[in-house]
This record gives structure tokens, C-alpha cells and sequence, in this order.
């Protein structure tokens, strides 16, 4: 790990969500922090820097953005402000973030894209006028874009801010007996996780809808074994030959309706728009079950390109056997890459 637990703002956090950028020889980094043993879990956002991707000094004063006033009537991201974006637009960096709170269903899944801006990085302002984006209305379950907008990846391409987010559809899965529908069991309904896409000039107004449904990126392909079900926590990353990647993991459900992220892929896009199959990233360096500090989940990768060293920083949490045993923390990865 590079950055592990400590206590941050009065409470023993793990740090989580990290996304980083290079600036000059000096690597930035914003990530999360929230206990889990508190109900409800206040997320805030930290930074952190480094001259090397790998030993990191926490900005002194505590977080730099977090929850929102909750006021006499909630915000949609009054209790946490999760997995930080950012990029820089002009004169103005935009932090993007998934934002959960009173009028969202108190967090019980259901995330809006929030967004702030900043004229250093460092001090930031909320959007007055709210998220960014928001769920579809649900009239059609099966459309994407149903239930949350979150876990935002963000780059400037050609003038142009490519948000990627996670978000979800409704999907049938197999059923105990290997058929959708059985003489006791119907379809079991749950949700596909899948990356979309959203185009922005100005960093506050997006186009999120191509042909009258959402831009969809990235989606798993058909599995009758349901292995996964789906990406979340997108990274982008512009290569130096205009090519884009997108990093993420790999979600995977529970018989109980639950899911766990499990593993991380990459996919590459010539316009930011169509991507190539995703290939999965060594699982046994990038995936559960190998013991250790992420043995439960591994999730949140973030990619800097920094001449033909590619860095990979990735969020990773133990098996939760207790909370006395529970740890996690953020992790450090490095390849050489062409270009």
C-alpha cells in the first residue's frame, strides 16, 4: 500500500477512491476517506502528493470537500462525497463525484454525479445549481442510465470534458433450475452494471443521450454463468498518441442481490466513444483472493501516463470476517507501456 489507514478528520478512515494527475514533477492525489463502522459512513475527499507515484504527504487541514450542509430540507449529497474526479478545463479545474445523501434515498445505492470547481485544485466550490447528472426515471427498467450515476472518470479530449460513469440496467439472470422461467421460479431480476459516456464544453452541461438512450461504453458481454455482472469505477487516461483507455473493475454478484468488485480491466478507444473488447489485468496481481489486504475487493484504479511509464494506483479492502480485522488502502502498480 501507499497510502494506508490513519486517522483523518477525527476518525479512524480507510482511505479509498484515489485519482491522480501529474502536474510539472509533482503527482497529485485526490481520494476519499470514510469510517465503516459509523452509521451513517461520512465520506469526505483528501489530497495527497508526491515527487514519485509511491511515498505520498497528505495535505495539511484535514478534507478538502466533503458533505454538503444537509439544511432543513437534505441535499443530494449532504452525508458522503465519494470517488473524486478531476481534470482541468482551461483556467478551471472540475472535480466530479458521486454524492449520496437525504433526498437520494440516504445513500442506500442511489448516487448523483456532483460537481465543484476550483481555480487551484485546492479550494473548492460547490455547483450551486446541483449534480450534473441523475438517474433515468425508471420507466424503463431495462434502459441504462436506471438507478444510480456514479463513480465518475473524467478527461479533456480535443477541447471536449469525456465523463465516464457506472451506472445500471435491469437484467434477468438464470434462475436455480438453469432457465429464466421455471413452474415455481420466475426470472430473477437484478441489476447489470455497465460504464457510459457523457460529452461536455464547459464542464456543467452534458450531452448524455445518443439516439434517445444513454451513451453506453463499456458492458460485459453475455455470460449464461453471470461471472460478472458488469464494470464500475472507471479511469480514463488520453494517451500521448490521442488514443483513450479506460480502466475499471469487475463487479460480481451475490446470490443475495449484492455485489463485490473483483478484479480490474482495461479497453481502448480511437474517439472515446467505441471501445474494443475489455481485457482483464493480471489477476494475480489485480484480483481477490490472493491473500492480504485485498483479499475481499479490489476496485477504483486510476492511470497516469508519464512518458513510457504507465502508473496505476487501485483502492483494495480485506475479507470483512469483523471490523477489528477489517483493513484496506491504496496500492501502487507500474508498466512499462508503447506508447
Amino acid at each position: 500500500m501507499v497510502i494506508s489507514p490513519t486517522p483523518g478528520d477525527g476518525q479512524s478512515a480507510l482511505p479509498n477512491d484515489p485519482w491522480v494527475l501529474k502536474e510539472g514533477n509533482t503527482f497529485r492525489m485526490w481520494f476519499t476517506r470514510g469510517d465503516p463502522t459509523t452509521d451513517p459512513i461520512h465520506v469526505r475527499v483528501f489530497e495527497a502528493s508526491s515527487p514519485d507515484g509511491i511515498t505520498w504527504t497528505e495535505r495539511d487541514g484535514g478534507p478538502v470537500f466533503g458533505p454538503a450542509d444537509a439544511g432543513p430540507g437534505g441535499a443530494f449529497d449532504d452525508t458522503r462525497t465519494e470517488t473524486p474526479a478531476v481534470v482541468k478545463l482551461g483556467n478551471t479545474w472540475h472535480m466530479y463525484y458521486s454524492g449520496c445523501g437525504t433526498t437520494v434515498g440516504g445513500c442506500a445505492g442511489v448516487y448523483h454525479m456532483g460537481h465543484a470547481t476550483s481555480s487551484d485544485g485546492l479550494q473548492w466550490t460547490r455547483d450551486p445549481l446541483g449534480p450534473v447528472l441523475i438517474p433515468e426515471d425508471g420507466s424503463n427498467p431495462f434502459a441504462w442510465g436506471l438507478f444510480t450515476t456514479a463513480e465518475p472518470g473524467v478527461i479533456v479530449k480535443d477541447g471536449t470534458i469525456f465523463l465516464y460513469y457506472a451506472s445500471a440496467r435491469a437484467d434477468v439472470f438464470l434462475d436455480a433450475d438453469g432457465g429464466f422461467i421455471t413452474g415455481d421460479a420466475g426470472p430473477i431480476v437484478r441489476n447489470r452494471f455497465g460504464i457510459l459516456v457523457a460529452t461536455s464544453t464547459d464542464g456543467r452541461n452534458f450531452t448524455t443521450h445518443q439516439g434517445g438512450a444513454r451513451m453506453l461504453a463499456l458492458e460485459t458481454p453475455p455470460d449464461i454463468t453471470r461471472a460478472y455482472s458488469g464494470y464500475s469505477t472507471p479511469a480514463a487516461l488520453l494517451r500521448t498518441d490521442g488514443m483513450v483507455e479506460v480502466y475499471m473493475d469487475l463487479v460480481s454478484s451475490r446470490p443475495n442481490g449484492s455485489f463485490v468488485q473483483v478484479g480490474l480491466a482495461r479497453a481502448v478507444s480511437a474517439n472515446g466513444l467505441n471501445f474494443g473488447p475489455a481485457q482483464q489485468l493480471d489477476p494475480s496481481i489485480f484480483g481477490v483472493g490472493n491473500g492480504g489486504w485485498t483479499s475481499g475487493e479490489i476496485l477504483a484504479p486510476t492511470v497516469v501516463q508519464d512518458g513510457n511509464n504507465r502508473h496505476l494506483w487501485f483502492s483494495g479492502f480485506s475479507e470483512l470476517v469483523s471490523w477489528e480485522t477489517f483493513g484496506g488502502g491504496i496500492g501502487y502498480a507500474t508498466e512499462q507501456c508503447v506508447p
